[in-house]
């Protein structure tokens, strides 16, 4: 059985987590847990920054041959190319 006591003052006997079966949180102990799963989720975020960042990386290497022949067709002027070809 579960007790979970978020009362100030306590409602629950602590000493009840001494018994077989009964399991007393207090608003201490949901802090701690939510603190320590902010903690992993930061942890995690940042894992994935770094995937996505490498992922931009790869992204932008594979595009740039293709990025530097588009910049050179669009630095021509219309008087780059022969008279009378559209």
């Amino acid at each position: 059985m579960f007790f979970i006591d978020i009362a100030v003052p306590r409602d629950v006997d602590p000493e009840l987590n001494k018994l077989d079966g009964i399991f007393v949180y207090d608003i201490d102990d949901l802090q701690q847990a939510v603190a320590s799963h902010v903690a992993d989720r930061r942890k995690e975020a940042e894992k994935a920054e770094a995937i996505v960042d490498g992922e931009v990386q790869k992204f932008r290497a594979a595009c740039r041959p293709r990025c530097r022949s588009d910049d050179r067709l669009s630095a021509r002027s219309p008087r780059d190319y022969p008279a009378g070809r559209d």
